[in-house]
């Protein structure tokens, strides 16, 4: 019996961290697509689970009596492990930037699935007669069966499938975050088929159960940024958010030939020597405040600017600017005068904050902006003419500082 408490409990936990990971990843809202994907993942996998320690518990005691239960229950264990094989391949194709293909296959990738749902289902019904994949013997131990290698095909073709394409999308990465997550999806489908192997010999042990919950643990810290768009401090857009969000408007632009979009980013000062002398609960009052200001200042006066924090003390902030003038020299005159009142309105706020607050070091903030092209890299360009204006915004005020000492 000491095993059978050993298997609950270890069952019991890998469903309580599938919660919490559920849980987690669904507080903040991305793409609903890619997160509700993560979620059938993830909730699947505790059905999965939980099939696994319901079969277990129900081959003690009075399991004799109810053999054929017994049978169904570890049946719907296997079935479930396809949809499950299925659900995460779905979250894969989200991560790997196939999405729009995989919306477009939907009905016939999920058509397939069931096909293989079906075949599943009918081999377990052969099964329970003659053992081809799983019995039990007259003491009721469990067995794997012959065929038992038709399981693990159905269950773990379509993750296999997802592995080899983030494999091939690793060397394709510039970015040493994508390459990361490209290089955990392309191996985490093989732990439950190794532990599924380990599991022949150490029946006694819920290996495969641990290993599914472990590998979307990984998965999850994996694609976090991808799964939550909002940045655990300020509660503004988070680095990757901000930049999906702009890259949708800059696609809009093209076709729109009476609106510009406006970049300006954001540098809080002195934010390392705040850390090391007032520590860390300063450092987020300051970055909560700069927050709180830029959002309100976004949506003043029908802005309707999309703010994010993209760095530990950068923040950044887009607009479109919609032309009420037709000649380009009126419409250059209109979007500076925009931009000038955004960043005397930014200013003034800090200010007033600066004013309000006791504090050692005072909120003091450098800002850079540039006007997007229409371009190759436009987007990369842009954010590099924008720092370098807020690099020389900093200097700047620097030598003003030096001067008047």
């Amino acid at each position: 019996m000491r095993y059978l408490t050993l298997y609950i409990e270890i069952s019991v936990l890998c469903v309580m961290l599938l919660v919490i990971i559920a849980l987690q990843s669904s507080v903040r809202l991305n793409n609903p697509n890619y997160k509700r994907s993560y979620i059938n993942a993830v909730v699947c996998t505790m059905f999965y689970v939980s099939f696994d320690c319901i079969s277990r518990v129900a081959s003690y005691g009075k399991g004799r009596e109810y053999i054929d239960l017994l049978y169904v229950f570890k049946s719907m264990y296997f079935v479930s492990e396809t949809v499950m094989g299925y659900l995460w391949f779905v979250y894969f194709e989200y991560v790997l930037g196939k999405g729009e293909e995989y919306q477009k296959r939907k009905e016939v990738l999920n058509s397939i699935v069931m096909f293989f749902v079906f075949i599943n289902f009918f081999i377990c019904v052969i099964n329970s007669q003659t053992g081809i994949v799983f019995y039990y013997d007259k003491d009721l131990t469990f067995h794997l069966g012959s065929h038992y290698v038709l399981q693990i095909v159905l269950a773990y073709i379509y993750l296999i499938t997802g592995s080899f394409q983030a494999f091939s999308k690793l060397f394709s990465s510039d970015e040493v975050i994508d390459r990361r997550k490209h290089a955990t999806l392309a191996v985490v489908p093989f732990i439950p088929i190794l532990f599924s192997i380990i599991q022949i010999k150490f029946n006694w042990m819920p290996l495969i159960s641990a290993s599914v919950t472990i590998v979307s643990l990984l998965i999850f810290f994996a694609t976090q940024e991808d799964l939550i768009s909002k940045d655990t401090v300020t509660a503004l857009n988070n680095n990757r958010e901000f930049m999906r969000r702009m890259y949708d408007e800059v696609a809009k632009l093209r076709d729109d030939n009476f609106a510009v979009i406006y970049l300006l980013v954001f540098e809080i000062d002195k934010i390392d020597v705040i850390g090391r002398e007032q520590g860390n609960d300063e450092v987020g009052k300051k970055l909560k405040a700069f927050a709180k200001i830029i959002e309100d200042l976004s949506v003043d006066a029908n802005r309707k600017a999309i703010v994010g924090r993209i760095k530990v003390n950068e923040f950044a902030l887009f607009m479109k600017i919609y032309y009420r003038e037709s000649e380009p020299d009126k419409q250059l005159y209109e979007e500076r005068a925009i931009i000038r009142e955004l960043k005397s309105d930014i200013k003034n706020a800090v200010a007033r904050y600066n004013a309000r607050e006791e504090q050692l070091y005072n909120l003091d903030v450098n800002i850079g902006v540039s006007r997007y092209k229409i371009e190759k890299n436009g987007v990369p360009n842009c954010f590099k003419e924008a720092e370098e204006n807020m690099r020389k915004d900093r200097i700047s005020k620097e030598q003003i500082k030096r001067a008047v000492i």
